[in-house]
């Protein structure tokens, strides 16, 4: 990558004539373009990564607005399922009123029978 800064390490080098100066400015120029390398890499990471973030907030919003349906669905479903038990336990009241009665009527018939049968019984004994 050339930059300004390289550009006169550059020619700080074409004009220099001392070897030892010359290697200084070349690890100069080398240290200055892996620096300007890293700072591209580090701004193209702090883009990429911003990106990422604004997907991940976009998401956690999503997801806390599903949190959010879910509990009104839950909410929703334990009241409907309190109804129908509620209703479960009325309709199997009323069957027991009725088999209640049912029983009733079945003890009352068999009194009858027997009485019936009582009846029946002494008329056959009386001549």
């Amino acid at each position: 990558m050339v930059t300004p800064i390289s550009d006169k390490i550059e020619d700080l080098i074409v004009q220099t004539t001392d070897p030892s100066q010359k290697a200084l400015l070349l690890i100069l120029q080398k240290m200055e373009s892996s620096l300007h390398e890293n700072t591209t890499l580090t701004k193209n990471l702090n883009t990429t990564l911003s990106a990422h973030v604004a997907d991940e907030t976009q998401l956690y919003a999503r997801i806390q607005g599903g949190t959010r349906v879910a509990k009104y669905a839950w909410a929703v479903i334990f009241s409907l399922l309190g109804i129908i038990q509620g209703v479960s336990l009325y309709v199997f009241d009323q069957h027991m009123v009725a088999f209640q009665e049912v029983v009733n009527h079945v003890h009352l018939l068999q009194r009858f029978q027997s009485a019936h049968e009582a009846h029946h019984a002494i008329e056959e004994r009386t001549p």
